[in-house]
C-alpha cells in the first residue's frame, strides 16, 4: 500500500494494491479506446465523499484516488488523468460546471458529486474542522460552538460559504453530472449503486451491487457500530443521517434554517 505517495501536483491515496488485469476485465472499454470510465470526483467536506469513493473503488476493483489542487484547471485535470491508471480524480470544493463543460464532448470523462442535509454538514464540518482550527473553543458544546462562531465577524463567512458551496451543488445539472445524496446511499443503497454503475458503464449484476454495498457498511469499514463516536477526528466520524439533532438546539436550528434559504437567495 502506497499512502500518500507524491505524485506531480497531487498525491496517491491507495487502500490496496490495484490490478489492472482485474480492472480491465470488468470495464467496458470507452469509445476512445480506454478501459476506465474516469471520474472527477467534485465534492463538498463532510457529504460521504470518502463512503461513497469506498462503493466506487469496491464497484470497479480500481481501489485508488488522485487528489488534485481545486486551483487546477479541467484541461489539466483530464491531461494528467490520462496519464495514470486510476478512475477517481479528486477535490473537495471544486465547481463542476466548468469540468462538465470541459468534458461535455468525452466519452471517457464523468464528474460526480456527493450532498447531505446542510445542518449534518455543518455540524460535522465544526467537529472534523471548526473545532481542531480553533481550540480556544475547546469544551464548548457544538450548538455554544456554532453561536460563537455567528456571532464573530470573521468567521461568519466560513458557514456561510459552506451553505452557498452546498447550494451550488445541488442546483447544478448537466448530462455529465451525477449527484449523490448521503441520505439516498443510506435509504436506497441498490438504487445508487446501480445508478453509478451506469454512469461507469459498467456492466452488473444485482447479485455484485449487495455485495458492493455489504463490504461497504459503517461497521464493517470502521469496526464502530453507526452513531458510535470513537473520540477522532476522522473520515468516517458516526454514519448516521440527521446527527444534527444531537448538536444543535431547536433554536439553532431554526436560525440557521432561515439563513440557509437567504443564502439560497443570494448564491
Amino acid at each position: 500500500m502506497d499512502m500518500g505517495k507524491k505524485a506531480g501536483w497531487g498525491k496517491w491515496i491507495a487502500r490496496r494494491t490495484h490490478n489492472p488485469k482485474v480492472a480491465s476485465s470488468i470495464l467496458a472499454p470507452a469509445t476512445t479506446g480506454v478501459y476506465m470510465i474516469r471520474v472527477i470526483y467534485s465534492t463538498q467536506m463532510r457529504t460521504g465523499t470518502h463512503w461513497l469513493s469506498d462503493h466506487m473503488w469496491e464497484l470497479t476493483r480500481i481501489r485508488k484516488t488522485y487528489v488534485f489542487n481545486e486551483h487546477n484547471t479541467p484541461a489539466e485535470i483530464v491531461t494528467k488523468a490520462r496519464k495514470i491508471d486510476c478512475m477517481l480524480f479528486h477535490a473537495h470544493g471544486y465547481d463542476p460546471k466548468p469540468v462538465c463543460e470541459y468534458i461535455a464532448n468525452m466519452d471517457d470523462f464523468v464528474c460526480i458529486s456527493t450532498t447531505r442535509n446542510y445542518l449534518d454538514m455543518l455540524c460535522s464540518n465544526i467537529l472534523y474542522e471548526g473545532r481542531k482550527m480553533q481550540p480556544h473553543f475547546a469544551g464548548m458544546t457544538t450548538d455554544d460552538y456554532i453561536k460563537a462562531v455567528l456571532a464573530r465577524s470573521d468567521n461568519e463567512p466560513y458557514i456561510k460559504g459552506l451553505f452557498l458551496q452546498h447550494h451550488m451543488y445541488r442546483r447544478y445539472t448537466h448530462p455529465k453530472y451525477t449527484l449523490v445524496a448521503y441520505e439516498d446511499l443510506h435509504r436506497k443503497p441498490v438504487e445508487v449503486m446501480w445508478k453509478i454503475a451506469g454512469v461507469l458503464k459498467l456492466e452488473t449484476t444485482e447479485e455484485q451491487i449487495r455485495d458492493v454495498i455489504k463490504r461497504c457498511t459503517f461497521r464493517r469499514i470502521t469496526g464502530r457500530e453507526p452513531g458510535v463516536f470513537n473520540g477522532k477526528w476522522d473520515f468516517k466520524h458516526t454514519g448516521v443521517m440527521n446527527s444534527h439533532k444531537r448538536y444543535l438546539s431547536t433554536e439553532t436550528i431554526k436560525y440557521l434554517g432561515e439563513l440557509y434559504d437567504f443564502m439560497g437567495t443570494v448564491g
